[in-house]
């Protein structure tokens, strides 16, 4: 399989940062990684896990299987019917993820519903050689509950902030099924806004 290439997707999490309300004094930040962060939207908490794959080929179905967020020694489990993806694609795009046309939606789900699934229809012809890259953009939000989030502040409280992502998933590239993942560590902070 040529130049697959595994990346975080920063862009569409910057965008989220930015749709967020100011956090509030007492508020939580994720440290030391990229791959997930903890963002409230009002009075909503939620973890956003943006990533993303780039290369001369064709994602045709992507399939979330399992995962946990662990803060501390408490466990906070990804479920497919708990979780909110999207898939983005531009099919103009250099190798480091430069693009030079928007990003379309070809993949949405709503807590196990799927409301838009064009991952598979075709892609535009390219030529071969300096040809442009199909950058896949996508995106996983988990909803917190008050009680996760008061699990949460206890164990920050307790001083255990050591924490880790890990979810499992299955992609299918030119006909292909893959089972992939990632792991990740990290910290708990507090994130004070004056």
């Amino acid at each position: 399989m040529k130049k697959l290439t595994f990346c975080l997707c920063g862009v569409l999490s910057a965008g989220i940062f930015f749709s967020c309300a100011p956090a509030r004094s007492g508020d939580f930040q994720i440290q030391d990684t990229l791959s997930i962060s903890l963002l409230r939207n009002g009075t909503a908490f939620y973890f956003s896990i943006p990533f993303s794959y780039i290369g001369d080929y064709q994602i045709q179905n992507f399939e979330f299987d399992t995962g946990t967020v662990v803060i501390g020694e408490y466990t906070i489990p990804l479920r497919r019917d708990e979780l909110n993806i999207s898939v983005f694609l531009t099919t103009v795009s250099d190798e480091y993820g430069k693009i030079e046309k928007p990003f379309d939606a070809i993949y949405l789900e709503d807590n196990g519903k799927i409301l838009l699934s064009k991952m598979n229809a075709p892609l535009p012809v390219k030529n071969e050689g300096d040809a442009p890259l199909n950058n896949y953009c996508m995106h996983m939000l988990r909803f917190l509950k008050d009680s996760e989030m008061k699990q949460i502040t206890d164990e920050y409280m307790k001083g255990n902030r050591n924490s880790r992502l890990h979810f499992e998933y299955r992609i299918t590239i030119n006909d292909e099924e893959i089972k992939s993942g990632m792991s990740d560590d990290f910290v708990l902070a507090p994130f004070w806004y004056n």
